[in-house]
């Protein structure tokens, strides 16, 4: 990219993509983070993350990866549009597991036989499903089924769905209440305030070898007002500013060229984000009765996960 040499970057700041050295974890992702990893260490079966486009799911999915052991047999299936023993076998061959099933019995128990060699090695499967919003209520019970696949009355497999805000209006589908009971952890993440946006600017250009603050005060403030904190349009309009100062041979951005680049690049619909919280505005953490003929349990204490976890040696 042209303009890196003029701001002395060794590589760009602001592409969108999952480069986990560019993972800037604010207050609320590390506490989503935190909550996450411990459902899966518990074993508490199934995990929801939903948040508006752009907040950050994806990089906190392969930030989880990371730091979760080697005890850990994880696979992510992106795209879940696909249906019925489709599906299956395309979850089947993501986790390694070669015999493709000709039915829904035959997959049961190919992957029943696959979990137990998991137990067997003291190892345990997590399924995340990414656009989980884009899945048929239907095939989502089916999913749901995968849960109850349990040994000696310890789950062997977790399953984390990972979606837009329009996932949890699904779950509000009566068809769907036995999945929405064995939801034990929901975490609902929220765009970055401002201050958390500066910090998060400053962060990518630090990773990519800019030590001084490119952008003014009153720029940052512009970006968002433009973003309203949203990550991945943070990068678009960043992005295109440093190209815009590199034309114009400016070594400092101000809020003349975010506000050009923004009208440039932006599309109208952007311009004006509205965050999209189903409910208050704040995370949400729910803890939902395990069985169908349960009676609601009023809401367990989950403790936060101590500092140190985020420590831990990443996936081999």
């Amino acid at each position: 990219m042209m303009y890196l040499s003029h701001f002395h970057l060794n590589r760009r700041p602001f592409q969108i993509n999952t480069d986990q050295r560019f993972l800037y974890l604010s207050e609320k992702h590390q506490e989503a983070l935190a909550i996450l990893r411990y459902g899966v260490l518990d074993n508490r079966g199934i995990l929801v993350l939903t948040g508006d486009v752009g907040t950050g799911k994806t990089f906190l999915v392969n930030k989880l990866f990371e730091i979760l052991g080697p005890e850990f047999h994880t696979t992510m299936i992106s795209d879940p549009s696909l249906r019925g023993l489709d599906f299956f076998n395309y979850v089947a061959h993501s986790f390694g597991i070669e015999t493709e099933s000709k039915n829904k019995c035959q997959f049961l128990i190919n992957f029943s036989n696959f979990l137990d060699r998991l137990f067997k090695a003291n190892r345990q499967a997590l399924l995340v499903i990414d656009e989980a919003q884009n899945i048929d209520p239907i095939q989502l019970e089916e999913i749901r089924i995968l849960s109850d696949l349990e040994r000696e009355n310890n789950k062997r497999m977790n399953i984390f769905f990972v979606g837009q805000d329009e996932f949890n209006v699904m779950l509000m589908d009566t068809r769907l209440r036995a999945l929405k009971q064995r939801i034990t952890t929901s975490y609902h993440i929220l765009p970055l305030n401002f201050e958390e946006t500066g910090l998060y600017v400053r962060h990518r250009l630090k990773v990519a070898g800019c030590e001084r603050p490119l952008f003014t005060p009153s720029a940052l403030k512009k970006i968002f007002e433009h973003t309203k904190g949203y990550p991945r349009l943070i990068n678009i309009i960043c992005d295109h500013c440093l190209l815009s100062a590199f034309v114009k041979d400016l070594s400092e951005i101000g809020p003349t060229i975010v506000k050009e680049s923004a009208d440039d690049m932006m599309h109208p619909s952007q311009l004006n984000v509205q965050n999209l919280c189903l409910s208050e505005n704040k995370p949400r953490l729910a803890n939902i009765p395990n069985t169908d003929t349960q009676p609601p349990a009023p809401p367990e204490t989950i403790q936060m996960v101590p500092t140190e976890m985020f420590t831990s040696k990443p996936t081999a």
